[in-house]
């Protein structure tokens, strides 16, 4: 390949460096209860990719696939509806095809192009940009065409550069996967620690008797308001975080409970949050502390509760505060109670750091990849800015 700073995406493809194309258009009459697991768009996370999909197209159109069958380590990116989302196929247990929603991009010589720079370049502003620039909008979502993708120019730097600034991005991302799974084992163990101490020894209380309600502090935002006082404080609602704004209401540990819209689990379970830091809480999730437990055991006690018979609502669902404050709730009680609250300071105070450190380099990652993808940054400088603050 010549030696350029920056070459199209059509170039490298018609170098031979590269081959990308879109999913399949599977018809009606060939899906299957088996045999090609389809890959959406909603399948198409940050970062990775679900294998949950019910859809699958039969094994007997395997030749009309053809290269649309899913590859270890192809690039996908998600082109219609929810535009720019990135992943790169992880090693298969099953066989995938694409569907027409998503683009993938098949590198052939590595010697040229890493497909791991080549996926955090598509996450990229420079990418992204040139995306916008050509991006087209119909009656139903945003899309961008296989031709647009093709003219999009790539800066390639030499190629241990490129393995080098990969390497540094995933190593970020792998600590903050390793952050997950930790806080999802967390969970777990605080969890099967409830249980076994709830067993041991309990007691029956209403919820009105063991927490403080918050809700006269909630201040909803629309939209529009949300964009006029853009911050860092987390804007949350029923659900999670729908934005951020400028200040916050609350400063201390809190749970939420969903009050409407996706107020139950399958399970019959509330949807519970617990938060700490600066917050603002929209009027779509109850705000609670703990008043004669701590605020951390009654998230635990709140993950466990049945709360059906409290909901109410056909089309939306809704569970009131009177409604909630009536909950019953399993507590422990003696010395089992004595000793899951020390564990639970201990658990969650370790929870709350793995969860703010992983926050910090979710937002340095996001701070150092247009950087490093532009080349304004070499990746030592990179690794220091890390380390001051990690």
């Amino acid at each position: 390949m010549r030696s350029i700073a920056t070459i199209t995406i059509g170039q490298l493809i018609a170098d031979g460096h590269l081959t990308m194309s879109d999913g399949y258009r599977t018809k009606q009459t060939e899906l299957r209860g088996f045999g090609y697991r389809i890959i959406r768009v909603a399948d198409v996370r940050d970062g990775e990719i679900s294998l949950a999909s019910p859809d699958y197209v039969s094994v007997e159109y395997e030749r009309a696939i053809g290269e649309k069958t899913g590859r270890e380590g192809d690039v996908l990116l998600t082109t219609k509806g929810t535009v720019g989302r990135v992943a790169l196929v992880p090693k298969l247990d099953q066989p995938i095809v694409y569907s027409p929603q998503l683009c993938f991009f098949r590198v052939s010589d590595q010697s040229v192009l890493s497909r791991n720079y080549l996926r955090y370049w598509l996450k990229s502003t420079e990418f992204l940009q040139q995306a916008l620039d050509r991006m087209n909008n119909t009656d139903m979502a945003p899309y961008i065409n296989l031709a647009d993708i093709r003219s999009v120019q790539v800066r390639l730097p030499p190629i241990g550069d490129q393995h080098t600034t990969a390497t540094f991005l995933s190593s970020l991302d792998d600590k903050i996967t390793a952050n997950t799974e930790l806080t999802v084992l967390l969970w777990a163990h605080l969890d099967a620690m409830f249980e076994q101490a709830v067993t041991r020894e309990h007691t029956t209380l209403q919820l009105n008797e063991a927490v403080d309600f918050h809700n006269r502090k909630r201040v909803p935002l629309s939209a529009q308001e949300r964009e006029q006082r853009p911050g860092q404080v987390p804007y949350y609602g029923a659900t999670g975080v729908f934005g951020h704004v400028d200040s916050a209401i609350f400063h201390e540990p809190l749970v939420l409970v969903g009050e409407d819209g996706s107020v139950i689990t399958d399970e019959g379970r509330p949807v519970v949050q617990y938060i700490w830091g600066p917050s603002w809480v929209n009027n779509h999730a109850h705000v609670l502390t703990g008043g004669s437990i701590s605020t951390e055991l009654l998230a635990l006690a709140l993950r466990r509760a049945d709360i059906r018979h409290l909901v109410t609502g056909a089309v939306q669902p809704k569970i009131s505060m009177g409604k909630l404050r009536t909950l019953t709730l399993d507590l422990p009680q003696g010395e089992p109670l004595r000793e899951l609250e020390d564990m639970c300071a201990r658990e969650t105070a370790l929870l709350r750091a793995t969860v703010d450190e992983s926050r910090t380099l979710v937002t340095l990652r996001n701070t150092l990849l247009p950087q490093l993808m532009s080349g304004k940054l070499r990746v030592r400088n990179a690794e220091k800015q890390v380390g001051e603050v990690v």
